[in-house]
């Protein structure tokens, strides 16, 4: 239901379906329809998330004995995330994403903005250029598996870091303006979600709204707000 997106084999949907019957060696035929609700190619997940429902859909249509081993190698040859998607929960993803070790379980989410500039950024290009900018690498996982086990959200965002951020905010300067106008708004931790372009921060729920609102006034057509759901917040309302 929106505009760019491929209704072709482009689409990983249906080169999930695809691959799917091929290493079934059964014939398929099915009818997909897509809402996107991710911005497609904003460092959210939102194809490889898509790609993932579509594998467990399969399976459970039509080889419910097939084992969750199998189907992760299926997803790997589809994306390196695809792996984690089929169980989306906290998780080390190691490899090259399909060695996927969940960690704990959240009982609590904390209060995110996500701010997409509304153009994407291919994954591949910053998966190329991700060395042109050297940081530092400290080694904190522990540190902040620590803190994410203790739901103390403040402490796990001073342990994130993001290491294709570098080279895309040096080729898009728009990202850089966005993070430090976040910032100026009391928005804290600003980092780029994935390979982008989408930026977060932690920003409190009560003046997320007014943020927001300026946000797309200064980016006017540009930026699009986003939120962490109350019914995450409050664990209210989840399955």
């Amino acid at each position: 239901d929106t505009a760019g997106i491929p209704c072709d084999r482009r689409n990983l949907c249906w080169r999930a379906v695809e691959a799917f019957a091929a290493a079934t060696d059964r014939a398929i035929s099915v009818k997909i329809h897509l809402e996107k609700r991710i911005p497609a190619a904003a460092g959210l997940g939102g194809g490889s998330s898509d790609c993932a429902a579509v594998l467990l859909e399969l399976r459970r249509l039509f080889a419910p004995e097939m084992p969750l081993a199998t189907l992760v190698k299926i997803a790997l040859s589809l994306g390196a995330d695809v792996p984690y998607f089929l169980s989306p929960k906290p998780a080390f993803c190691r490899g090259v994403g399909e060695v996927v070790e969940q960690t704990w379980e959240a009982t609590a989410h904390p209060d995110l903005l996500l701010v997409n500039p509304s153009f994407p950024i291919p994954a591949a290009w910053c998966y190329e250029h991700w060395r042109d900018v050297q940081r530092e690498t400290p080694d904190t996982m522990e540190a902040l598996l620590a803190a994410l086990q203790a739901n103390d959200w403040s402490r796990a965002a001073t342990f994130v870091r993001n290491d294709l951020e570098g080279c895309a905010r040096n080729k898009f300067p728009i990202l850089e303006m966005l993070a430090k106008r976040m910032e100026s708004l009391g928005v804290s931790h600003v980092l780029m979600s994935g390979s982008g372009s989408t930026m977060f921060g932690f920003c409190n729920a009560n003046t997320a709204p007014d943020v927001c609102e300026i946000l797309m006034h200064d980016f006017a057509g540009l930026a699009h707000c986003f939120r962490t759901p109350e019914a995450y917040r409050t664990q209210e309302g989840l399955p």
